[in-house]
């Protein structure tokens, strides 16, 4: 432990409905010799006489890291109601002071040179480009899905279809804030994102499983097409629809606050990779703009044979056409792929395996341990010029 690199984490002790975060936690605990410090973390006392203080206890740091929570124009009131109502703890509940957010935020800027955020939860359609300057002005480093794997306007059929994002441009968002911020930052950025934690994975035979195919997730707009189409289909194939994530919406609706209690928050995320496990095939896309959520990993990692609309970067990540996996060009061609799939398991058992391999050692949270502290490295080092990724290779530039 002693001869790691001495970080400091400036977080919430949170869960949330996606994994990544708590996983990012995880990683860093591997690679360094971490300290926390934020609500949840250390005690109220410890708390309130601010981090500054912390660190005359524990003793200075080697660098920062932090989320962006942190570095975003965040209040207090606003910060308070999204924890209350979308994120869980085991032991205790969290509240956010306007002082210690004030207080951080000065914290970070001082520091600014050493620090790192994550935007790795950040909405890659429509981050808002104040907050992105915002950000700048308290981190000097950014763990994200970069250049390569950003664009907003990738389908615009899509783009124009998706309600959530539409509701977003009539209230004068723009689209492309966070790819014009990883080019212009590209030297600062290492270019990691979503990852698999060791329990994620099932390895099953496909011919042992219960459902033919799936369409896992939210549902987008490629994706509810996608369900129509298999539903309206005259073959007749056996497709698991889960109903848990309606009936979390309609107990959220009766503001019973379903994502904040922890035990349902494991539930949740349990039934999900159950519907994977019990998939022979699992259909998924990146959203309209493609982008590389999680999906793209936890399918392979569950043993499925993940059929995609491939998302920005996919290739690069190492998922490659008929080696690992299926991509869709048309999404007319479905039927009749996952047709020919159904027939001939055996042929495509070495694809769901490939890539549940690529997964396991590129973009697991082994590998991810891995990637980070080669690329802190190089920072501490001063010679880090960004990152990028190479037939499933992390690279450092």
């Amino acid at each position: 432990m002693n001869n790691r690199r001495k970080i400091l984490f400036i977080g919430f002790n949170i869960r949330y409905l996606n994994p990544t975060s708590s996983l990012w936690v995880a990683v860093m605990r591997r690679v360094f010799n971490l300290h926390f410090f934020g609500p949840g973390y250390v005690d109220s006392k410890i708390l309130s006489d601010g981090v500054e203080r912390y660190l005359e206890i524990i003793g200075d740091v080697d660098f920062i890291f932090t989320n962006h929570y942190f570095c975003f124009k965040n209040k207090s009131e606003r910060l308070n109601q999204f924890l209350n109502n979308f994120t869980a703890t085991l032991s205790e509940n969290i509240f956010v002071s306007q002082r210690f957010l004030d207080d951080t935020k000065l914290f970070l800027q001082k520091n600014r040179h050493r620090v790192c955020c994550f935007l790795t939860e950040v909405d890659p359609h429509v981050t808002e480009q104040s907050n992105l300057d915002e950000c700048l002005r308290h981190a000097a480093y950014f763990i994200m899905w970069g250049e390569g794997f950003l664009n907003p306007t990738a389908d615009f059929s899509a783009v124009a279809e998706e309600k959530y994002i539409q509701k977003k441009i009539k209230k004068g968002y723009k689209l492309g804030s966070l790819d014009n911020f990883a080019s212009a930052n590209r030297s600062n950025i290492i270019n990691l994102g979503h990852m698999i934690a060791d329990h994620e994975f099932y390895w099953g035979a496909l011919a042992n499983r219960k459902y033919d195919v799936s369409v896992p997730g939210s549902r987008y707009y490629r994706r509810k097409k996608i369900i129509d189409m298999i539903d309206g289909s005259s073959l007749k194939f056996n497709m698991v629809q889960p109903r848990y994530s309606i009936v979390y919406k309609f107990v959220q609706r009766l503001s019973m606050k379903p994502y904040s209690n922890f035990y349902l928050i494991n539930l949740y995320n349990l039934l999900f990779q159950r519907v994977l496990s019990q998939s022979k095939i699992c259909i998924t896309d990146g959203g309209a703009n493609n982008y590389p959520v999680r999906k793209f990993f936890e399918i392979p990692a569950a043993g499925a044979l993940m059929l995609c609309k491939p998302a920005e970067g996919l290739g690069l990540l190492g998922f490659k056409h008929r080696t690992n996996c299926l991509f869709i060009q048309d999404i007319a061609e479905v039927i009749e792929i996952v047709q020919e799939i159904c027939l001939n398991l055996d042929r495509y058992e070495h694809m769901a395996r490939a890539c549940q391999d690529l997964v396991l050692q590129n973009h697991s949270t082994t590998a991810r341990a891995v990637q980070l502290s080669e690329a802190f490295e190089r920072i501490y080092a001063g010679t880090f010029n960004g990152s990028s990724w190479q037939d499933g290779s992390f690279k450092c530039i």
